[in-house]
């Protein structure tokens, strides 16, 4: 594609652009003048915001807190699967709401209730999916331990868990 000074693009406040000039074999490495001809190269559709980076440090965060508690309870062998589980989710749906509310997905509507009630019903349904995913795993069939189990669901819960919360819940 080639532009000129006077090209404009649709969006191209969504659009970040590299432009480069073509005059030497060099220039390919110099960024080019806005008043040549320049050929674009698009780098990505949308300037980087950052939001899976904090998502990332925040799920640290959480994830080490909430297994901590979660490894604890299985390992004492004491605590069933489902009340183990329902404790840890219930220590992560509530820090959890209010950092990737605040800090990750940047919410203004932190206390309207539909998100409250939207993110209550994801933290139900990780629940449900984490208890039923480590008795699959820790069943005989499988083989695994309980905390084995455990964490071999921290990824597909953690994936699930961010592409609701972007698109359903704390829309931005």
């Amino acid at each position: 594609m080639r532009l000129t000074k006077s090209d404009t693009l649709p969006n191209s406040h969504h659009t970040k652009l590299y432009l480069f000039s073509s005059l030497t074999k060099f220039d390919h490495l110099m960024p080019a003048r806005l008043n040549d001809t320049h050929t674009i190269f698009p780098m990505s559709l949308k300037p980087s915001t950052g939001r899976k980076r904090r998502f990332g440090a925040a799920g640290v965060i959480n994830l080490v807190s909430t297994n901590i508690i979660l490894q604890l309870l299985l390992a004492s062998q004491l605590t069933p699967i489902v009340t183990a589980t329902l404790i840890s989710q219930a220590y992560n749906g509530i820090f959890g709401y209010s950092i990737y509310g605040k800090w990750v997905f940047k919410s203004k509507n932190l206390l309207h209730l539909p998100n409250q009630l939207s993110y209550t019903a994801l933290m139900t349904s990780i629940w449900i999916l984490n208890m039923l995913g480590i008795q699959a795993l820790s069943s005989s069939a499988v083989g695994l331990s309980r905390n084995w189990a455990a964490l071999a669901m921290i990824m597909p819960l953690a994936m699930i868990s961010y592409v609701i919360q972007k698109l359903a819940i704390f829309r931005t």
